[in-house]
């Protein structure tokens, strides 16, 4: 069995040969000047959409596929968050529309977020959890090309329930090759696509 003095010991001579190794020179080369030991190389991408003389306003933008490819998505809501100053959460456990925030306002169910997927809205009058609800859980994140939105009240040609914003949801028109996925998890979760 082994006493705390010599665990105390081992942990003390180990921070001792880290503060060795952080207090060692760097390698020199052959004259005595320090060597800079090489960097990995970054390369950083970026895509722009230019709106200028064609967007109505500041608070109106496009997402395009290259942005939403490096975005975890657990939830097809979360689509809509890339929009800036928007959050969609679960609403209280499954079966229920996403709850949406919008420059810190509460959007309720939606009701005042347009919301459509290829044009087609999702906010009805006669929608099944409530008037107006924008409920996306049928979305298919993996398969959305890009998102429009517009924040404010600038867009009468939106709808009825467009009076914080709104946001248009585009799907991909082909995919690069044919793909099944199964993912199982915790309580018999199991997701094929």
């Amino acid at each position: 069995m082994m006493g705390n003095g010599t665990g105390r010991r081992n942990a003390d001579a180990a921070g001792r040969a880290a503060l060795v190794a952080l207090a060692s020179p760097p390698p020199v080369s052959a004259s005595g000047i320090p060597t800079a030991t090489p960097l990995e190389e970054i390369v950083v991408k970026a895509s722009r959409i230019g709106l200028v003389g064609e967007s109505r306003a500041a608070s109106e933008g496009i997402v395009p596929a290259i942005q939403l490819e490096g975005r975890t998505v657990l939830r097809p809501g979360e689509v809509l968050e890339v929009a800036p100053g928007l959050f969609v959460t679960q609403h209280s456990g499954d079966g229920r529309a996403n709850q949406y925030f919008l420059r810190g306002f509460s959007l309720d169910y939606g009701t005042d977020f347009a919301t459509s997927v290829e044009g087609i809205p999702v906010n009805m009058p006669t929608h099944a959890h409530g008037q107006g609800c924008a409920d996306i859980n049928f979305l298919i994140p993996e398969l959305v090309d890009e998102v429009r939105y517009r924040k404010g009240t600038n867009f009468a040609d939106d709808g009825n329930f467009s009076a914080a914003g709104a946001a248009d949801i585009v799907y991909r028109r082909d995919v690069d090759a044919p793909t099944v996925s199964l993912t199982y998890g915790e309580d018999d979760y199991q997701r094929v696509r």
